[in-house]
């Protein structure tokens, strides 16, 4: 629990819930899911949730894109609403799977539910715009954004408002001016690794340098720690809040709501409320399990702090992922687009020296080194599905912040001879968070067997 100030003289206390990412699997009729947590959410003054995807029961063709498409039908709805949520966070990578016509329905059901919007609109100065709200005897900002990856709103377009950092900042001092609280409400990082990356941890704590009162985050789908920096809580993911994962992808299946407490414009404490997701939603932990996710919690929360230890995790997340994922992806993706021909015809461009324009040299193929280069014809872009899918892929790649920064550390571990060296202790941890590969040790609930939360083994 951290308390950034004291409570105001006399002053009852109104409190915010936020909760991670929301999209049920096989949910048509909206019943209730929250068990334990529902009494919590009930109580709060204010309940913030991230709608992670399109609400349709239309045919509209999926937008082309990298990943999976989203879509739940309107039904839905009606598991948040009984709660009540009052607002929907949109700023992710999902809002956008539809199109223009998914993001106008998704935002129709919702309104038509008494639900409030953030993050995402028909035109990037609505989804940018902050959401004011009264919560007891203060007035909150929020502000909701995504690295948004195929969702982000382009040139003033349709979609989820950007990770503008210089934007949001100043949209931080402009809800402070007006005497409320900013609330910076945060969609981007790496998957499944429980320690936010370097450009996520510099990202958080320049909103909080900008005067951000409270900073929450999701998108990892795994729980990660939890910071006060410069008076400014943060929770860098709260992992997903009801959202399908593999059974045996223990940290997947764990996730805490954040509750802040606030009174007379201040922040007086915020805590973490965790649970476990089941079949039927989450489960509020009790007892032993909420002990040790406690325990978890705070391991977390020190890892991301040691800048040291940070940095040796993601030398070994990158070095992994790179052999793991990252060339393999990039090198299919290459080959379905033709590129497999276009590589090995410009390798000899080069090597014979037949493009004099590029190479400033005279050629040394003579000949015989244009007719191998004639025989290797580039067979074009294709224009299939899978050739579309691996353009978005590949353009993904290059242009989403978390992918971007995962390919070039990795990339320049290689160059600087530094791949593989990563601590032993980084790579272990990487193992017990199955953060590449599942071993099947866990139940169907996705808790380790005998009810036991894992904790961590070592120490860096």
């Amino acid at each position: 629990m951290l308390r950034p100030s004291e409570p105001a003289d006399g002053a009852k206390p109104a409190s915010i819930v936020f909760c991670g990412d929301w999209a049920p699997e096989g949910l048509n009729g909206g019943e209730p899911r929250y068990g334990g947590l529902a009494p919590i959410l009930r109580e709060s003054d204010l309940a913030v949730v991230n709608v992670e995807a399109v609400l349709t029961d239309g045919d509209i063709p999926g937008a082309c894109k990298d990943g999976i498409h989203l879509r739940l039908p309107p039904a839905a709805l009606s598991g948040l609403a009984e709660v009540p949520f009052h607002v929907a966070c949109l700023a992710n990578n999902h809002i956008m799977d539809f199109g223009l016509a998914g993001l106008e329905r998704t935002l129709r059901h919702l309104y038509s539910k008494g639900m409030r919007v953030v993050g995402a609109g028909v035109q990037a100065e609505r989804a940018e715009q902050p959401l004011a709200c009264s919560v007891g005897d203060t007035l909150v900002g929020i502000i909701n954004a995504a690295e948004g990856e195929e969702s982000r709103s382009v040139d003033g377009g349709p979609g989820a408002a950007s990770l503008d950092i210089p934007r949001i900042s100043g949209q931080i001092h402009e809800v402070k001016r007006q005497g409320a609280l900013a609330m910076v409400v945060v969609h981007a990082g790496r998957e499944y690794l429980p320690v936010p990356a370097p450009h996520i941890r510099h990202a958080f704590r320049a909103l909080a340098a900008a005067g951000a009162d409270l900073i929450v985050g999701h998108h990892p789908h795994v729980p990660q720690g939890m910071a006060l920096v410069d008076g400014t809580p943060i929770a860098y993911s709260l992992g997903n809040f009801d959202l399908p994962a593999p059974p045996d992808a223990w940290l997947q299946h764990l996730g805490y709501a954040l509750k802040a407490s606030i009174s007379r414009g201040r922040v007086l404490k915020v805590q973490a409320i965790p649970y476990r997701i089941g079949t039927r939603g989450p489960v509020l932990l009790e007892g032993e399990e909420r002990r040790q996710f406690g325990t978890l919690l705070a391991e977390l929360s020190r890892l991301a702090a040691d800048q040291a230890a940070a940095d040796d995790l993601w030398a070994a997340y990158v070095d992994r992922w790179l052999e793991a994922t990252g060339l393999g992806e990039l090198g299919g993706s290459l080959a379905l687009l033709g590129g497999s021909r276009l590589l090995v015809r410009s390798a000899l461009l080069h090597t014979l020296g037949l493009d004099q324009r590029k190479t400033g040299r005279r050629p040394i193929g003579g000949r015989l080194g244009w007719k191998l280069v004639a025989a290797i014809q580039p067979s074009g872009v294709k224009d299939g599905g899978p050739a579309r899918q691996a353009a978005a892929v590949v353009r993904n790649r290059f242009d989403t912040i978390s992918h971007q920064q995962a390919f070039l550390a990795a990339l320049q571990r290689v160059m600087d001879g530094r791949a593989g060296t990563a601590p032993a202790w980084a790579h272990q941890l990487l193992d017990e968070w199955h953060v590449f590969e599942l071993d099947g040790r866990q139940t169907s609930t996705g808790s380790p067997r005998h009810g036991r939360l894992r904790t961590r083994t070592t120490t860096p």
